[in-house]
């Protein structure tokens, strides 16, 4: 019988997680409508009839009792007063207890105010609370603050539209007697919220900030804490917002967080700290900010953070000691070494030092020889060359394809040096098999050494293909980590095995490559390893040697090129727009020529009108042969070709100055070849005449070589399949800075 009226258990429903991950469960699901409008009728019954009954009753009855005794006391201490013994100065008879009996008339009058703020009657309780305070004033600390306390919200709760109407004396008499006369923090700490959030409801934030700030000692780091976070929230909602005032009260809170060993709370006081000194030139304080997110950021393991906020300590002139800047940069690299060793997928990264001047890289597409024994070579170009003699070089060039004066539609000269000061805006041409220069500018900001090695130029390299029109064509790239020490068929880069860069120092370097194939080539940046050790050039250490085991991190530094800004049209005016600078895109054609020359010596002096014979030794060291060759002067009547005899037996040579602008048709000469032209690995002796002119300084004599093959055709060059072709290595020099005497 009792298992056939079992009621039956319900099964509470599962429901939604908290916070915590933990599985909350729904109660009530079994109820029907009646049930809940039974519920409902209940309370409404025991509202009605019971509580309201019972407080009623209870108020009018405490009334009563708190009445009666004030007029009874008041009668017994007025007769005291009448016929006791007069008191002395200075001498008090209140007692100082810190209890009443339940039924005394101040916990009585205490009772009876509490019950009118509970139900929402603030006027009678503040009128209660009033009075309590003044009953219990000498007598009980405690319980006065506690009356201040309360009668201070029961008037701001009536008044709360007006700050005029809100006793402040009375909240901050109350804390000051929770501190320093009962000493209980924690009633203090309440109290110190109630004041500072009714500061906060009336936009006197000024105010609230100084009460948490008050409330902070060094007893209680995490309680400090969490005030100084609150003081700098109230500076930075002001209607002036104190931004310095935030972020140094922040910067409190975080180290107090840390202290109390809330490090992802220290670590977030510090990042919004961090917003306001960002860029603002307050470099110390910056330093000690990016540090300290670095730490915690370690600590927490959060690699990507830690390196982010050690970067910014290296990326600038400091202004740290010589041992902090070495500590800045050893937490940094070794950051660096744990992210490399979690992380499976292992990539470059974007290394903070050294820096690098970025517009001021220099490419050379030539490469200087070395002369044989009692030669001496044709200077060529140059990272050192001026480039005002660029308009000399494009002026000897314009004479090959234009000898009658009239420049082709399209011509573009050939530049073997790329500069921030040429037009960067087509790739320029190399051959596969010769080598390509650049020249970076390195600087070391710190004051501390740097050691770098294994130096090597990032590329991107496309083959070229007879399909142009694949959508995705293959790129082979050394950027890969894993595949940068590998030998690559496409481009073969030359290292550089070890860079010094001293306190401050700007340094240049050369690095260069070879292609292997044509196609079209970008370079991307610079891959070197940073050691972790404080060398001098000596090699000698500069704090000692370190506990601490060597390690050497590889990371990367693009490079991005920006070209001369725009300025043809309106937009050009009103934004900065720049042009296109491709002197890291380069257009591999194929295998060419390459001409070596060299000069026998001369004379350091000469005197006017002096007739000098000697020989140019032309050598191909390309694995082209070349089918023609043409010398382009920029001064004709002081050279020939002829034998020195017929020379000497002619006319004069000086007979008039030569102006390139005129462009003559003695400006250009044909050099005899062989009828099979001059093959690869072979070298052509041509002996000449060269006569001083008669005007005495200094005098710089160019000469362009120029040559041509059967089976190439560059771009820019509108000319027909005869014609000469000026190969991309094209010799300019100075020769003889003859001083006529």
């Amino acid at each position: 019988m009792g298992s056939d009226f079992a009621v039956p258990q319900p099964t509470p429903r599962k429901g939604s997680s908290d916070n915590n991950g933990r599985v909350q469960t729904s109660y009530g699901t079994c109820l029907t409508p009646e049930d809940r409008n039974q519920l409902a009728l209940c309370m409404q019954e025991f509202v009605c009839r019971g509580l309201l009954t019972w407080v009623e009753k209870t108020g009018r009855t405490l009334h009563e009792q708190v009445t009666s005794k004030r007029f009874s006391r008041s009668l017994f201490s007025a007769t005291k007063n009448w016929f006791g013994k007069p008191q002395k100065p200075g001498v008090s008879n209140q007692q100082n207890t810190e209890s009443y009996p339940p039924d005394s008339p101040e916990m009585q009058m205490r009772r009876l105010a509490d019950l009118a703020f509970l139900f929402h009657d603030y006027e009678l309780a503040y009128s209660w609370y009033h009075s309590a305070k003044k009953e219990f004033k000498d007598h009980s600390p405690k319980l006065y603050a506690g009356a201040l306390e309360m009668a201070s919200l029961s008037k701001f709760i009536l008044s709360s539209t007006s700050v005029k109407g809100y006793p402040s004396h009375y909240m901050e008499e109350a804390v000051v007697l929770y501190l320093t006369g009962i000493k209980i923090h924690n009633l203090a700490t309440r109290a110190t919220f109630f004041s500072s959030e009714i500061f906060k409801h009336f936009k006197m934030y000024t105010e609230a900030a100084a009460n948490f700030i008050r409330m902070t000692s060094e007893e209680a780091d995490l309680l400090s804490a969490l005030l100084l976070e609150q003081a700098a929230h109230c500076y930075i909602s002001c209607a002036v917002p104190m931004v310095r005032k935030f972020a140094f009260h922040m910067i409190l809170a975080g180290h107090r967080f840390n202290k109390a060993g809330q490090r992802r709370h220290a670590l977030r006081c510090y990042g919004l700290a961090q917003q306001v000194f960002k860029g603002k030139s307050w470099y110390l304080a910056e330093d000690h900010i990016n540090f300290t997110v670095g730490r915690h950021s370690f600590t927490l393991k959060q690699y990507e953070g830690a390196l982010n906020a050690f970067k910014n300590l290296l990326m600038r002139e400091s202004r740290q000691s010589v041992q902090q800047q070495a500590m800045f940069l050893k937490e940094y690299l070794f950051a660096v070494k744990q992210l490399q060793s979690n992380d499976k997928q292992v990539q470059y990264l974007h290394l903070p030092l050294p820096l690098v001047e970025q517009n001021s890289v220099k490419v050379l597409l030539c490469s200087p020889t070395t002369p044989r024994k009692d030669h001496v070579a044709a200077t060529s170009v140059g990272f050192q060359s001026d480039e005002s003699e660029n308009s000399i070089v494009m002026k000897l060039e314009a004479l090959l394809v234009a000898p009658n004066g009239v420049v082709p539609q399209g011509f573009r000269p050939t530049l073997q040096l790329l500069t921030n000061k040429t037009v960067n805006s087509a790739s320029a041409p190399v051959a596969v098999g010769e080598a390509v220069h650049f020249e970076i500018m390195l600087i070391n900001p710190l004051r501390i050494p740097l050691m770098l090695s294994y130096v090597v130029l990032l590329w991107k390299f496309i083959p070229a293909s007879e399909d142009q029109s694949t959508p995705a064509p293959t790129v082979f790239s050394n950027e890969d980590f894993r595949n940068e020490m590998q030998d690559n068929e496409c481009i073969k880069v030359v290292p550089v095995d070890s860079v010094v860069l001293e306190s401050h120092e700007k340094k240049p370097i050369q690095l260069s490559l070879i292609p292997l194939q044509p196609g079209s080539l970008h370079i991307t940046g610079l891959a070197m390893d940073v050691n972790s050790t404080f060398k001098n050039e000596a090699g000698d250490y500069l704090f000692g040697k370190s506990p601490m085991p060597e390690w050497n991190i590889r990371g990367k530094i693009p490079l991005e090129m920006q070209g001369p800004r725009l300025n043809k049209r309106k937009e050009h005016f009103v934004n900065a727009v720049y042009g296109e600078d491709k002197r890291l895109d380069l257009n591999v054609v194929g295998e060419m020529p390459l001409l070596g020359v060299e000069f026998t010596p001369m004379p350091p002096q000469l005197l006017a009108g002096e007739l000098v014979q000697g020989t140019v030794f032309i050598y191909n060291i390309g694995a082209v042969d070349v089918t023609s060759l043409r010398l382009v002067t920029s001064h004709p009547e002081c050279f020939s070709l002829l034998p020195f005899e017929e020379q000497a037996s002619s006319t004069r040579l000086c007979e008039q100055p030569s102006v390139i602008k005129d462009m003559p048709t003695r400006h250009v000469f044909d050099i005899a070849l062989p009828p099979s032209g001059l093959a690869a690995g072979s070298h052509l002796n041509v002996p000449f005449t060269f006569q001083a002119p008669t005007e005495c300084r200094e005098h710089a004599i160019y000469f362009l070589f120029a040559y041509g093959i059967l089976s190439l055709s560059l771009p820019g060059m509108p000319l027909p399949s005869a014609a000469l072709l000026t190969d991309s290595h094209c010799y300019t020099f100075p020769i003889w800075n003859a001083r006529v005497a």
